[in-house]
C-alpha cells in the first residue's frame, strides 16, 4: 500500500497529522498540512456525549443540505472534499501515489461522491477506527471508483 507513495497530505488536525508524519518519516518526505481536509465543522455545539452525537450524525447524513445546529451540512463538506482532492491530484506532479490523511466523516463523503451515490452514513469507515489507529481505502488518480473498500490501518 506505501510502496509508491511520493506526497502526502494531512489536514491540520492533530491525530492526522501524527499518522501522516509516520508515513512521511519513512518515505523521506515532508507532510503538506491542508486546512480544506479538516473534518465537517461541528464547533458550533462543542462535544457532545455519545448517544447525542450518534442522533446528530444521522441528521447529518439523512439531510444533507441541512445544518445540525450550526454544522457544515453533509452536501458542503463533500464539495470541499472533493474540490481539495482534485486539487491535490492536480499539484502532485512527483510520479506515484499521494498518500491523504484526513477524518471518517470526509472520508465517507468521498467514497460517496467517488461511487456515485447519495449521501449515506452506510460509507462511514467501520467502527472502532479510533481504538484501531483509523481505516484506508484506495481509489485511482482520476477520482474513479475506490479501488477498495475501508480496510483497519
Amino acid at each position: 500500500m506505501l510502496r509508491n507513495v511520493s506526497a502526502v497530505f494531512s489536514s491540520e488536525e492533530l491525530k492526522a497529522r501524527q499518522g501522516a508524519k509516520c508515513v512521511a518519516d519513512l518515505k523521506g518526505h515532508a507532510v503538506s498540512t491542508v486546512c480544506e481536509l479538516g473534518e465537517c465543522d461541528r464547533s458550533s455545539t462543542g462535544y457532545l456525549p455519545k448517544a447525542e452525537f450518534h442522533a446528530a450524525m444521522l441528521a447529518f447524513f439523512e439531510n444533507p443540505d441541512v445544518s445540525f445546529d450550526g454544522w457544515e451540512t453533509a452536501n458542503s463538506a463533500m464539495g470541499r472534499i472533493v474540490r481539495v482532492v482534485q486539487k491535490l491530484l492536480h499539484l502532485a506532479t512527483a510520479p506515484g501515489d499521494i498518500l491523504i490523511v484526513a477524518h471518517g466523516t470526509i472520508g465517507a463523503l468521498l467514497r460517496c461522491h467517488l461511487l456515485g451515490i447519495e449521501v449515506s452514513q452506510e460509507q462511514m469507515q467501520p467502527s472502532g477506527g479510533q481504538e484501531t489507529g483509523g481505516h484506508y481505502f484506495c481509489f485511482g488518480s482520476r477520482m474513479g471508483q475506490p479501488t477498495s473498500d475501508w480496510a483497519r490501518i
